[in-house]
């Protein structure tokens, strides 16, 4: 008999929801800022804005972390700044729903691999299908977009597992904003390339709300999330991004969706579902 959802669960996976709502809606945002600079600039900047906005709300007291604390932190942000800049660089090729879907072949992997019980194979089976039916892939897709999003799936995968590293030391707070740190020193360079272009402030308003709305506070909550959630259930319970990005983009990029999309998106959420009540504590 499957044990009952309790309440830990329920808030991690509200968390998620909340968290995915507002990265998908930051991305939609942030693609209005392609044709004046670069994907991967784009990424930098919002993360500097992030990192800025947590440092000033956490204030982190590093002189006291152990080593290990740096190295998990360290980690932390550099799998970020993978996976962000990738499924970006994803987007410039393909539509928001597509590269999500593709990305979350990391965690869903990462939840077949974890579980390894018939109730998390069935749930990542049913969450496969799903995305699959909501990306509408072909053959004639873009490839190299799909080559950007897969390897922003392997960053997501290695950040599911890299976040709880961070949250066990306290703090976490403190934690994510060293670590956003992090990922700006990583893509500094491609942030001072758009530099020019940000006396736009039509630009730099769409980054900073990216950043403090789409990257900040999701981050801050996808933390607290996995602090309360096994890393398979919260595999399968990102796929609620793919169906996320394919509403979005319908809605505010104009890039609608067939029925059988609508389909993949109930399947996605009955695996959410589905993985709640059938991956045994702990996996």
């Amino acid at each position: 008999m499957s044990a009952p959802v309790d309440r830990e669960e329920l808030a991690g996976a509200a968390m998620i929801l909340a968290s995915a709502s507002s990265i998908q809606l930051g991305a939609a945002l942030a693609t209005s800022t392609f044709d004046s600079i670069s994907p991967v600039s784009a990424v930098g900047v919002s993360y500097v804005f992030a990192a800025l906005f947590l440092l000033a709300v956490f204030r982190p007291r590093v002189s006291s972390w152990s080593r290990q604390r740096w190295h998990d932190v360290v980690a932390l942000g550099l799998v970020a700044s993978l996976a962000s800049s990738f499924l970006f660089l994803a987007l410039d090729h393909l539509p928001l729903g597509s590269a999500v879907t593709v990305q979350f072949l990391g965690p869903l992997g990462l939840a077949i691999w974890t579980g390894r019980r018939r109730g998390v194979l069935l749930a990542a089976a049913l969450a496969l299908v799903g995305v699959a039916l909501v990306s509408g892939a072909t053959p004639s897709d873009d490839l190299v977009g799909i080559g950007f999003a897969l390897v922003a799936a392997v960053g997501w995968a290695l950040y599911v597992l890299a976040a709880p590293r961070v949250t066990r030391h306290g703090g976490s707070g403190e934690g994510l904003a060293v670590a956003l740190c992090v990922t700006s020193v990583v893509l500094l360079p491609f942030s001072l390339a758009a530099v020019p272009e940000l006396g736009d402030f039509e630009i730099l308003g769409a980054l900073a709300v990216v950043g403090v709305f789409a990257r900040a506070i999701p981050f801050r909550l996808e933390l607290a999330a996995l602090r309360r959630l096994a890393p398979a259930k919260a595999g399968v319970l990102f796929s609620i991004e793919p169906a996320l990005a394919a509403l979005i983009g319908a809605v505010a990029l104009d890039q609608g969706m067939e029925p059988s999309q609508v389909v993949g998106i109930l399947a996605v959420v009955l695996a959410g579902t589905l993985v709640l009540r059938d991956v045994p504590e702990g996996a």
